[in-house]
């Protein structure tokens, strides 16, 4: 029989063990996450590509913190993502300039699922971007909704802008992005009746691709 100061520490010994692992794996999966997103910026065609796609851009080795709020409500509302800000040195035409770049990961492995730039106007997202929701049964149009303003209110932070008015209609969830007093792009959700989501974009304010700065095949 194990007498009961035996057993305490066999007790202790295994939720220190617990506890230690624990507080290992966090910085191990962090540093991951870290060492794919680098990766993905060091060799991915879409940025770094200039003859096609008009631009090459190198990442500086900073990220933007994004606001605490910011944060919160994009874990709420988009649980299945992180989101990070990184700092892009681009080549359009000389000399190069600096753009922040929103890279959108899986929330569990870490991998890069899409990007799109904080200067959006200027090019284009990934060929990835507007499949990003694509599939996925929103419990309401509400619910849909919230995902769209917490992405929009991103992009907005990242393009020095504001969010306006969000609505829903003809299958889909809008939400303004402002510049100055008007209207300068949209956010955009397709969504059917059973409130699944289809595909995402950003349009100018006539509706349509915005025209870019850069080439794009």
């Amino acid at each position: 029989m194990i007498n009961e100061t035996a057993l305490v520490t066999i007790l202790l010994f295994g939720i220190t063990l617990s506890s230690n692992s624990i507080v290992i794996s966090q910085p191990q999966k962090s540093e991951g996450a870290s060492a794919k997103l680098k990766t993905f910026l060091e060799t991915s065609e879409e940025l770094r590509n200039y003859a096609r796609n008009g631009y090459t851009s190198n990442f500086t080795g900073d990220f933007r913190p994004i606001p605490i709020n910011l944060q919160g409500a994009l874990s709420e509302d988009l649980p299945e993502f992180k989101f990070h800000v990184a700092k892009m040195s681009v080549l359009i035409d000389p000399p190069q300039k600096t753009y922040d770049l929103i890279l959108i990961t899986s929330a569990n492995t870490g991998e890069v699922r899409a990007f799109v730039w904080g200067n959006f106007w200027m090019m284009p997202p990934s060929g990835s971007f507007g499949l990003l929701l694509k599939g996925y049964q929103a419990k309401s149009k509400d619910f849909a909704l919230d995902k769209v303003k917490s992405l929009a209110k991103l992009i907005a932070y990242a393009a020095n802008v504001e969010v306006g008015n969000a609505k829903a209609g003809h299958g889909k969830l809008k939400v303004e992005l402002l510049r100055g007093e008007g209207v300068f792009g949209f956010l955009e959700l397709k969504i059917d009746r059973h409130f699944r989501l289809g595909r995402l974009s950003i349009t100018a304010p006539n509706g349509k691709t915005p025209r870019y700065f850069v080439s794009h095949h």
